[in-house]
């Protein structure tokens, strides 16, 4: 709630000013009615007079129309005053979305910002500026007479009161049914998202019936809620209407008596009904202001540590030097997975990852591309942590191909260049055509302008992956951070992306993988692995097929690699005919240095590592 209030008194200051002074003018013009009324039974029909009847007519008629200017000017200046928290609060969100652990508590978060930003532009909201103005019927009643003004009082009091069983006794159904609701959508949110397994498991008919008593606990817990509230909003209207009847009758039995006019009858029941209205709204749109103010503190929660979208100094561009210092990961409830990790990459080296199942590979991944805060400890690059970079410095600066690729909703283009304003599309280009991508994105209904989404059926699962690795190297990224690369890859996508690494290799790009392709681990030049939540170096071990397993003797950093032997070690691609049969195009071989001659022509036969590299 903290930050909704400085908003509205900062940044929403001007708007809420205007919505005040356009609710002054409203609740000032509204009493023309009841002035109307005084003057057509006081002054016109004593009088007879019916210039007099048309003056007052026409200058009601000029007061409700302006009336009815403000509340659509008030409405209006409402939904920028949304529009203006809308664009405040987006870029805070999006910035905060990284630190929820699933997309479900990003569903949630969502919707709250839309329940949010929805109510500051509603009637409920726009109505509670009435309640100042409740004190100026109350004086306008007491001069008409202390007796009416009293019992508008009485009705005020009970009003009050109904508003306050209302804020009581739906408290916790209204939170019972908030929670019951969340969960609801969690649930299936996350079915939804893994729909192969679910049909092929026949989990279908179970998870129907398990959403199906979420939900209609959800329903439940809202609809007592609702039903709660609506009585309370219902007894209030009644409340109301019944106050104005007692006054109008209080009001005819002081005139018997020669205490009031008969036009002041008409005008104190008016009245009245101005007082008590305003609280009437307020309980009746109580239930839409306690979803807002709950989805106002949770966007506080969410949003109260943001610094990922702040601005800051660019650096010189980063030669890709990473290190690692003290890093920790904690999971929940305070277990450490990871423990003053300690380790350093140098621009052209390219380190193994290993580790058993759960071990935290790929979380350290994560916080190695930036991806993660740390529990503690820094990252750094070429000697700066990753808080000191400004976000798109160090995006451009880094390549992260996570284990499960994921895709945004947008064009293939979009998905590849990262969703950069500055597109580069022949880089674009040059990435899909070298991971052999090209062909199967010319497939598509509209190439690379096609859209996809997360649940897209256009890409194959090995497709996406190519597109998730195509974005990692778009842009010649310093750092590769590649966690199971090859994974699902035939053996000609994975000798295309072999030759990538090795370039990226050659140009001076630090690399982290976890990977288990041979391809890949012929180029590694150490090794570390992850025992009792450290990181320590040691020797490079492959598998070695047949022969069991095979030591690999390190490379120095700066040797180059053998990508002609890469090459040969995938399979053969048909030359005369591929085309016409639907064969994927071969991958061109990358130029090599000439060192590299004497590993291509002693290289081994296709389907087998260089036996140059093997000790």
């Amino acid at each position: 709630m903290t930050r909704i209030v400085q908003f509205l008194t900062r940044k929403g200051a001007p708007h809420v000013r205007m919505i005040v002074l356009l609710s002054i003018v409203a609740n000032l013009m509204i009493l023309a009615p009841s002035f109307h009324m005084l003057q057509v039974y006081d002054r016109v029909l004593a009088s007879r007079s019916v210039p007099t009847l048309v003056a007052i007519t026409a200058i009601a008629l000029f007061a409700i129309a302006v009336y009815g200017i403000a509340e659509a000017m008030r409405m209006r200046v409402a939904r920028r005053l949304a529009n203006s928290y809308a664009v405040e609060t987006s870029p805070k969100l999006f910035g905060s979305l990284e630190t929820l652990d699933s997309g479900a508590d990003a569903g949630k978060v969502l919707r709250d910002f839309q329940t949010a930003s929805g109510w500051l532009a509603s009637k409920a909201f726009v109505n509670l500026f009435d309640l100042p103005f409740m004190p100026l019927f109350a004086v306008i009643l007491f001069l008409v007479h202390p007796l009416v003004c009293l019992v508008a009082m009485i009705g005020l009091v009970i009003m009050v009161a109904i508003g306050w069983l209302n804020v009581v006794l739906t408290r916790e159904t209204a939170k019972a049914g908030r929670s019951a609701d969340l969960d609801a959508n969690a649930f299936a949110m996350s079915a939804i998202t893994r729909g192969p397994e679910i049909r092929a498991f026949g989990m279908l008919p179970d998870l129907s019936m398990q959403w199906g008593l979420k939900s209609a606990r959800s329903i439940v817990a809202a609809e007592k809620a609702s039903h709660l509230s609506g009585n309370l909003a219902a007894l209030s209207r009644s409340v109301r209407q019944g106050i104005q009847i007692v006054t109008l009758g209080w009001g005819a039995f002081l005139v018997i008596h020669g205490d009031m006019s008969g036009g002041m009858i008409f005008m104190a029941s008016m009245i009245s009904g101005k007082l008590l209205q305003p609280i009437e709204q307020a309980i009746a749109g109580w239930e839409a202001t306690t979803k807002a103010l709950q989805s106002f503190a949770d966007l506080d929660e969410v949003t109260k540590s943001h610094k990922r979208l702040e601005e800051r100094p660019p650096l010189p561009e980063p030669s890709g030097q990473i290190e690692l210092r003290d890093l920790s990961i904690s999971l929940d409830r305070g277990r450490m997975l990871l423990n003053d990790v300690n380790l350093r990459v140098k621009p052209g080296e390219c380190v193994l990852l290993e580790g058993g199942s759960g071990s935290g590979k790929s979380l350290l991944m994560e916080c190695i591309a930036g991806g993660r805060e740390p529990s503690s400890g820094l990252v750094l690059m070429d000697g700066a942590p990753r808080g000191r970079w400004p976000m798109r410095q160090w995006g451009r600066a880094v390549g992260f191909a996570p284990e499960e690729p994921g895709i945004v909703k947008g064009t293939v283009a979009m998905n590849i260049s990262r969703f950069s304003p500055e597109m580069d599309l022949q880089e674009v280009y040059r990435v899909a055509q070298a991971l052999g991508l090209h062909a199967a994105i010319l497939s598509l209904p509209q190439g690379y302008q096609t859209q996809l989404s997360e649940g897209t059926k256009l890409l194959s699962t090995s497709q996406k992956r190519l597109l998730a690795l195509a974005r990692a190297f778009y842009g010649n990224p310093r750092l590769l951070v590649l966690d199971q690369p090859a994974s699902g890859l035939d053996a000609r996508c994975e000798g295309a992306l072999a030759n990538l690494v090795s370039d990226a290799k050659r140009d001076k790009a630090a690399i982290i993988l976890v990977t288990r392709s041979l391809l890949l681990a012929n180029l590694v030049d150490r090794c570390i692995r992850i025992t009792d939540n450290r990181v320590e170096d040691i020797s490079i071990t492959v598998p070695g097929g047949q022969g069991g397993p095979r030591r690999m003797r390190p490379r120095q950093p700066n040797a180059p690699a053998p990508t002609q032997a890469l090459i040969e070690a995938t399979p053969a691609v048909p030359a005369a005919g591929a085309k016409e049969r639907g064969a994927a195009p071969q991958t061109a071989p990358v130029s090599q240095p000439a060192s590299n001659a004497a590993t291509a022509s002693g290289a081994s036969q296709p389907g087998s590592i260089s036996n140059g590299a093997m000790q």
